[in-house]
């Protein structure tokens, strides 16, 4: 390991700091996911509470009793599109298919469902074409049958968003680690500055010069004791 002084505390600064900076970027973007995720559970939570509601009102009119459900009105905008990325399906109590949305491309195509629940459930899965999406699934009991209802969304600008900030935080980082390395070696300097000045006025001392002294009060407070202990020694 180096003895020098300013070698450690250049090291020393650069290693703090390069966890400092990591952490943060950490931080930064698991925050910054949870908005982009948040943001995507709250138009979930919505959609699911439409469809609940329609149901319900499907309910009153008797069209809810194993048959597949026309859900035409509420299947608007990118629920329309096939493989738009958006989709919804709800499933009668024996986990039967009783509707879905025209973005679900085939009869085949289905989203995963694991038993009800009653409280929202999240999570992430993977949808048609492979594509990543999040998924809420919620059990509700109307007056007559229960129902569970899902709908996913597509995570893909929820990533896009974290990517591109993942590649801000790799061009930023690296220039502001080497800004600071560059301002900690200025500032080491001038702070080591006064010990040089010290060393070549002990320097000046000779054998023909005993009799001359070394300053030890208008100098920095930490040469201090070393310049009265050098001028004891005289």
């Amino acid at each position: 390991m180096s003895t020098s002084i300013k070698f450690r505390l250049i090291a020393w600064f650069l290693s703090a700091f390069s966890i400092v900076l990591a952490g943060l970027g950490l931080f930064l973007y698991y925050e910054l996911e949870k908005i982009a995720i948040g943001s995507v559970d709250r138009h979930l939570h919505s959609e699911v509470q439409f469809l609940a509601s329609f149901l319900r009102e499907e309910e009153k009119h008797g069209h809810i009793g194993g048959e597949l459900i026309e859900l035409s009105s509420a299947a608007t905008g990118e629920y329309a599109l096939p493989l738009s990325g958006h989709y919804y399906q709800v499933l009668s109590q024996d986990g039967k298919i009783i509707a879905r949305s025209p973005s679900l491309p085939a009869t085949s195509t289905t989203l995963p469902f694991e038993g009800e629940t009653l409280e929202p459930s999240y999570k992430i899965i993977t949808g048609p074409e492979n594509e990543a999406l999040r998924m809420l699934t919620q059990t509700f009991q109307l007056s007559t049958s229960t129902i569970t209802i899902q709908a996913a969304d597509t995570l893909k600008e929820a990533y896009h968003v974290l990517g591109s900030f993942s590649n801000i935080l790799l061009i930023i980082f690296p220039i502001v680690f080497a800004l600071s390395g560059i301002g900690i070696f200025i500032i080491t300097n001038r702070s080591l500055k006064a010990l040089n000045i010290f060393s070549g006025k002990i320097g000046q001392i000779t054998e023909k010069s005993l009799n001359q002294r070394v300053e030890s009060q208008n100098i920095e407070t930490e040469l201090r004791p070393l310049a009265q202990s050098f001028n004891t020694m005289l």
